[in-house]
């Protein structure tokens, strides 16, 4: 290593002087004179040349800059040489870019002067905004050294003046500045772009210089400025500033990877995707080789998750083959992880696309970029044309409709026929895919799925989704399922249908299957009644909600308050299915041959009874009608019952009996009503309001053997007024609130004489219980013909929330 002397850095610095000797002669006498001449104007220009034709790789360049018009035809002239060694070519694994240039056109050859220079230096985005990356500067009392500099475009021993550097802004990607070689003035840069200088597009490579000049203002005295008392001027000499296009891709943008051959769900409910002769750089020490698979997915809402795979390891299996090509396939769940989405699998849309990203090894680049610390560098590719993932169809609206008359459960359901995919920009419509089989299965409430009855399979493909269990028992809560089992899952899960993937977790809307409870629970509700306006006999009627034709009904009997078995009566009774009403005729020795009756029918095997209705020749007196005040009265309830044909000579006894309705036991109320009369009332004044209570009368008379015989017995419903009062304040919409309000609410009707249809509340309470209301035909006629609008009200306040479904509601003969 060797210093020059002070007077020899002065002389000769930063030139390529190419110009006559006249024009060297004229320029070293201006700056060899004690003061600069006051410049008329700046001078401002910019051309575009061809980089130095004897090195590089060619092309263009512009160079402008603006200085003193004294200086123009040296700057204008004079101009600085720029030229490429190394383009970005990722293709040939070149990702930065080398130049060398000549920074500056001028000499200084008076030991009475000294020079700056001061460089920025920026990149320019796709979008034309200058982003400065870098500050340098080669300052006047730099010092030389001698060096074998390690750089591929000098191989000798060269002088050099320090130079010093600031990045400002390393986001745009990595930056090396060197030294400044004497004998030629040339700076080298090397630029390589980042993920964001790719993304954004950088287009331009740009490098400015300000040379300021240092003059000591003596008598022509040689001075090396030594004293520091000296006066000196500095002079602005303007700038110049090169400007390179340079070509920033993004990683192999004009050959993205190739297309999936083949994505498709596999049976632990995974994807599976391939791709076929995919860049294969493996073996290539400048990168780490990477793919991300994006699927997106919409779940109520929009979602997506990013899984990046290595070339080798956990997920990804490669297949190398000739020519730098291999073989991918990789598995991945939805969520990303191995829980993941797993309860989507097979039934949702999922929309994938890859992209290869190949993270440069930055050690490799180290000796390019001496003195520079590195980014991890991702060449990303741009993403491969999308790729959806058709679901498979899936089970809604299943329905389990039970015949207790035909003893059938009947399953029917929809298949959904398109889902909601989500592509990462927009949402749309996809058809699901009906390759598979239909399994219906059933099982018993309570007991392992996997104890389940296979009912039948249907193709994927059909158009009725019906099938029929005729296999069933009474009393029993069954549960079906209906299964949709693509054909890939089929030899794997067709003997265990209940361990699809993902059946251990809760079920939601996606699921490959839906289910419906039945209970299987046979009722036959029959009342029996004696027709008391007939006196030749007896006649039985009753009534009946039965859906099976072709049943034996059978009319048992037996001596009334008596222990005797039961006999059957040899006549049977016609019964039309359609129809919810019959009766038969007996004869009778008289009002005192009391005998009880009830009703039989065997269905699917069992035997189902009506009421006991105690019965004897009418001897014409008996209860008409029954008729409870409902809500009327503030703290009781009246009972009113009427007498037909009331016998003069005999008198007739009543009893009132009460019950709260949905209990069993009766309460006497009274026992003390008799008489001849044709009408008659009792007042309840033990009533608790808001509860509601059925009232029955029942008449005795017609003495046989010293005992009253009952002669029939009418039930009506009854409650009080259930008043309640509400208090606070009122306000009157402008004003001061009204306190102490009591406001009651009434049922009033809105003509006089008018009856309000109305019907009564009731409660009940416990499982398997129930009420059963029967309209008054003439009362309540408009209603009940569709004349006048009808509301029904039912609030129900259930002791669990399990998986049990109760029937709250049944309209017969609706």
């Amino acid at each position: 290593m060797k210093t020059k002397s002070t007077v020899g850095r002065l002389i000769t610095y930063f030139s390529k002087w190419r110009e006559s000797g006249a024009r060297v002669a004229a320029m070293l006498l201006l700056l060899c004179t004690t003061a600069i001449p006051a410049w008329a104007y700046r001078y401002s220009w910019s051309e575009e040349y061809n980089e130095n034709p004897y090195e590089g790789n060619g092309g263009k360049y512009r160079c402008s800059g603006e200085t003193d018009d004294t200086d123009e035809y040296l700057h204008h002239t004079s101009h600085v040489d720029l030229a490429t060694y190394e383009s970005i070519n990722l293709a040939e694994d070149k990702f930065y870019w080398t130049a060398k240039i000549d920074v500056f056109c001028c000499s200084i050859a008076s030991a009475k002067q000294k020079l700056d220079l001061i460089g920025e230096i920026y990149v320019v985005t796709a979008d034309g905004v200058k982003h400065k990356i870098a500050t340098w500067k080669k300052d006047k009392d730099s010092e030389e050294d001698e060096f074998y500099a390690n750089d591929p475009i000098y191989s000798r021993n060269v002088t050099f003046e320090p130079i010093n550097r600031e990045i400002t802004d390393t986001q745009w990607g990595a930056l090396y500045v060197s030294d400044m070689y004497s004998y030629s003035n040339d700076i080298v840069v090397r630029y390589m772009p980042s993920l964001k200088a790719m993304q954004e597009g950088v287009k331009c490579f740009v490098m400015k210089v300000n040379m300021m000049i240092y003059i000591e203002e003596t008598n022509n005295t040689i001075d090396i400025f030594n004293n520091s008392n000296k006066k000196i001027k500095v002079v602005d000499m303007g700038w110049v500033q090169y400007e390179k296009d340079i070509q920033c891709p993004t990683f192999n943008d004009s050959n993205p990877m190739p297309k999936f051959s083949s994505v498709a769900w596999k049976t632990d409910g995974s994807l599976r995707g391939v791709a076929t002769d995919v860049p294969d750089k493996r073996s290539n020490n400048n990168y780490t080789q990477n793919y991300e698979v994006t699927m997106y997915y919409y779940q109520g809402d929009k979602q997506s998750c990013t899984t990046t795979y290595g070339t080798s390891g956990s997920g990804v299996s490669i297949t190398g083959k000739s020519g730098g090509k291999m073989d991918m396939e990789w598995t991945s769940r939805l969520g990303g992880s191995d829980a993941g989405h797993a309860e989507y699998a097979y039934t949702m849309p999922v929309y994938l696309k890859y992209r290869g990203v190949e993270k440069i090894n930055i050690s490799s680049l180290s000796d390019k970029f001496p003195g520079v610390t590195l980014s991890e560098l991702d060449m990303t590719q741009p993403y491969v044309t999308g790729t959806c993932v058709q679901p498979y169809t899936r089970p809604v609206s299943v329905n389990a409709d039970y015949n207790k008359w035909t003893k059938k459960v009947t399953v029917t359901w929809d298949s959904r026929k398109k889902e909601t995919a989500y592509d990462g920009s927009s949402t749309k419509n996809v058809d699901c895919s009906h390759n598979g089989k239909w399994y219906v299965i059933r099982y018993e409430q309570g007991k392992p799925a996997n104890e389940y009855t296979l009912l039948k399979s249907l193709n994927g493909n059909v158009s009725t989704f019906e099938v029929t269990d005729s296999n069933i028992e009474y009393d029993k809560k069954y549960v079906y399922r209906v299964i949709f089992l693509p054909d890939i899952l089929e030899s794997t899960y067709k003997d265990k249908l209940t361990q699809l993937p993902g059946y251990q977790r809760s079920r939601n809307d996606y699921d490959l299957w839906m289910e419906k409870e039945v209970e299987t629970k046979l009722d036959v509700n029959i009342q029996l009644s004696q027709d008391m306006k007939y006196t030749e006999g007896v006649r039985l009627k009753w009534t009946y909600s039965i859906g099976q034709a072709g049943l034996t009904w059978h009319i048992d009997y037996r001596t009334a308050n008596s222990d005797e078995s039961w006999q059957t009566r040899s006549e049977t009774p016609g019964v039309d299915t359609n129809k919810s009403e019959a009766s038969i005729e007996f004869e009778s020795s008289g009002p005192c041959d009391l005998k009880e009756y009830r009703v039989r029918v065997t269905v699917n095997g069992r035997d189902f009874y009506s009421n006991i209705a105690s019965t004897s020749v009418p001897d014409g007196t008996y209860i008409s009608e029954v008729v409870a005040s409902t809500g009327t009265e503030e703290s009781s309830v009246t009972v009113k019952w009427k007498v037909a044909h009331p016998d003069t000579q005999h008198d007739i006894w009543y009893r009132v009996l009460r019950r709260v309705i949905g209990d069993s036991e009766w309460t006497l109320l009274t026992d003390d009503k008799h008489g001849t009369a044709s009408e008659y009332s009792y007042v309840d004044t033990r009533v608790m309001a808001g509860t509601y209570y059925e009232y029955s009368v029942e008449a005795y008379g017609a003495q046989c053997e010293a005992q009253l015989t009952k002669k029939n017995a009418v039930i009506a419903p009854g409650y009080s007024q259930a008043r309640g009062t509400i208090t606070g304040h009122v306000s009157y919409g402008t004003g001061t609130a009204v306190q102490g309000v009591k406001v009651q609410l009434y049922n009033v009707p809105t003509e006089e004489n008018e009856v309000v249809p109305q019907y009564f509340s009731r409660y009940i309470s416990g499982a398997g219980k129930g009420l059963q209301w029967r309209g008054d035909s003439t009362r309540y006629a408009s209603v009940l013909n569709g004349g006048k609008d009808m509301t029904l009200q039912l609030w129900a306040r259930p002791s669990s929330f399990g998986a049990d479904q109760q029937q709250l509601l049944q309209l017969t003969h609706a």
